[in-house]
């Protein structure tokens, strides 16, 4: 009996980006995301299926696409996509550790929650987010 050779790695689909000279890759259609999976480790999943090559231009591509379209797909499963929902405001402020000692009863006063306080907890969110921390709030 012969084996069958592995089968080929699927290609991403390329276009051509008027803007730039460089190409945009876009998600295969058979490339299923484990949402339970931290974002980082389902990315080097995408490379490896689509033998993407570090610092090439289609990684980078590649980098931009997804997390372009997932990190937004986490953020509005978490925080809805309502701007103007106060309890989603209280949430991310809550979530990002700000806020804790101004009321924020509407969502202007969140919104001027201090950018130096948000800029300082934007990369733990972003750390919470790609390891699934439990935020214990529902």
């Amino acid at each position: 009996m012969v084996d069958a050779p592995p089968p080929e790695a699927p290609r991403p689909t390329v276009k051509p980006d008027a803007k730039t000279p460089e190409v945009l890759f876009v998600l295969p259609s058979d490339f299923k995301r484990e949402v339970t999976a931290p974002l980082a480790a389902e990315f080097q999943r995408l490379a490896a299926m689509c033998q993407l090559k570090k610092k090439t231009k289609m990684y980078k591509s590649a980098r931009r696409e997804f997390y372009g379209t997932f990190a937004v797909e986490e953020f509005e499963g978490e925080f809805g996509t309502n701007k103007n929902k106060l309890a989603s405001w209280q949430k991310l402020c809550r979530h990002l550790g700000v806020g804790d000692s101004l009321p924020l009863g509407s969502t202007t006063e969140c919104q001027r929650v201090s950018p130096s306080e948000l800029n300082s907890s934007f990369i733990s969110f972003g750390i919470a987010c790609d390891t699934k921390t439990d935020t214990g709030m529902s």
